[in-house]
């Protein structure tokens, strides 16, 4: 994967919650949009962007806001996780560790 996604899904998830925890820190009000990399597609190619662009990310975001299909971040402990995996969020995104690795 891409260096800005992270290596596999944990470190995505672990990258992504991060970011979200530095914006709240700065007071932002956060929310996450529920969309799938299938509809993520299917906007790249409605709208004639390229999928790798981030403005196309950025317009697909926009989009999840437009049609209200956000959920606000942070969920509460034992509310769904925004990653959707089903698990709580304690349990999932919550509990990953944040702190960067000791280099060795």
């Amino acid at each position: 994967m891409g260096e800005d996604y992270g290596a596999d899904g944990t470190a995505h998830r672990t990258t992504v919650e991060r970011h979200l925890r530095e914006l709240a820190a700065e007071g932002a009000v956060v929310t996450v949009g529920t969309g799938s990399v299938e509809e993520y597609v299917a906007f790249a190619e409605r709208t004639h962007r390229d999928p790798a662009d981030s403005a196309t990310r950025a317009g697909y975001a926009a989009h999840l806001g437009f049609l209200g299909s956000t959920v606000p971040w942070p969920p509460g402990r034992n509310d769904p996780c925004w990653c959707a995996s089903g698990r709580k969020y304690k349990k999932c995104c919550g509990a990953l560790r944040l702190s960067a690795p000791a280099a060795g």
